[in-house]
């Protein structure tokens, strides 16, 4: 009981490959999607909202193609769409990682100027306590000098030599660093200011384009049913079995003696349009009482939006005439009903078994045309 329990509630293997494809993809949409969003908000002035939009693109494709690769019946568009959906997320793993690397190397950058402006700072600040200290001893070296030799030029000479010497060469090499600072990353600099709003989208296009080509040729080899047949090795469906309806007999009117005659108010009834009854004898092979030379004097059946015409030949045409329909552009042609199937269909059947037989062919000619 236990083991019928397991197999009911299991997975099939089909689904796990599915939830496990999807699971994957979704978490690489995660993952690259909000990198290159981000990226676009920060470098794009303009236009953000249509690269944007070009980005929801290429996720959707991905999406699209891992549909056909689990589902789709067909060994070229399955294996194509693998590949193009393997090469849509390696553009954006590759994009997302250029991206985090340029992010990386401005950071790295800024922490190291903010460390060499405050290292500058503290040796600032070190140099003028140096410089106030020598000044200090140089106002004092000078007034002793003055006091004991009564030489205002030695003590003027003194006092020089404690001026303070202001030394910009740090300075000048700090700034000097930060404007030819340039982030590094493994895709070109010119691609990640240009390349990269737009490649992402033409590299999906492309993938797409080819897979809609190839789904193109792979329409037959689905299965729309889910018969776990493919559809175009499944039979035909074999013609629905018609009843055929006896001719209608208005009260008052006496029916004319050949069937020729009574096909002949068929086809004007449908139409409105009259139609002229050739003589007897006209027709090869016709007799009184039967249809085109049948002999045996079996009527066509009155089917429901069927129209009987004659033909020159002997034999009568079959067309669909659809509701309110009142040209022959309206109608559909199904096909020519011969003197000699006819003849065939009438040897040793009853009338309800030859209707039948013209009745299935009926339904044949108008399955694959209407």
């Amino acid at each position: 009981m236990s083991e019928q329990c397991f197999k009911h509630h299991r997975i099939a293997f089909r689904h796990q490959r599915a939830i496990f494809a999807f699971t994957v993809l979704g978490l690489l949409i995660i993952a690259c999607t909000p990198v290159i969003w981000v990226h676009y908000d920060k470098v794009l002035t303009s236009y953000a909202v249509v690269s944007k939009v070009g980005l929801c693109v290429v996720d959707v494709i991905a999406l699209g193609l891992c549909i056909w690769h689990l589902y789709s019946k067909h060994v070229p568009l399955k294996v194509w769409s693998f590949i193009a959906e393997l090469i849509i997320c390696a553009t954006m793993v590759i994009h997302a990682a250029a991206i985090l690397q340029l992010d990386t190397s401005q950071s790295g950058h800024i922490e190291k100027i903010k460390a060499a402006g405050e290292a500058q700072a503290q040796i600032t600040i070190a140099q003028a306590q140096v410089e106030a200290a020598r000044i200090k001893a140089a106002g004092e070296s000078a007034m002793a000098i003055q006091q004991q030799t009564r030489n205002s030029a030695l003590a003027r000479q003194a006092l020089n030599l404690g001026k303070a010497q202001t030394d910009n060469k740090h300075t000048e090499a700090l700034t000097k660093a930060a404007m030819e600072f340039q982030a590094s990353t493994f895709l070109p600099d010119g691609y990640m200011h240009g390349g990269l709003f737009y490649a992402p989208v033409l590299i999906a296009l492309v993938c797409f384009a080819i897979a809609m080509g190839i789904s193109a040729v792979a329409l037959p080899f689905e299965d729309a049913d889910h018969h776990r047949r493919l559809d175009a090795m499944e039979p035909r469906p074999a013609p629905r079995q018609l009843q055929a309806r006896p001719l209608l007999k208005r009260p008052g009117f006496a029916p004319v003696g050949t069937a020729l005659e009574r096909s002949a108010r068929i086809s004007s009834s449908h139409h409105g349009a009259p139609f002229t009854v050739p003589p007897k004898g006209s027709v090869e092979g016709s007799g009184e009482g039967s249809v085109m030379g049948s002999g045996s004097g079996y009527e066509l059946p009155e089917l429901q939006n069927i129209q009987w015409e004659l033909h020159s030949k002997g034999g009568w045409e079959a067309w669909h005439v659809p509701a309110g329909a009142a040209h022959r552009r309206d109608k559909t042609y199904l096909g020519y009903l011969g003197k000699r199937q006819m003849a065939t269909w009438e040897q040793g059947k009853t009338s309800a078994e030859f209707q039948q037989a013209v009745c299935e062919w009926v339904e044949q000619k108008r399955s694959g045309k209407v």
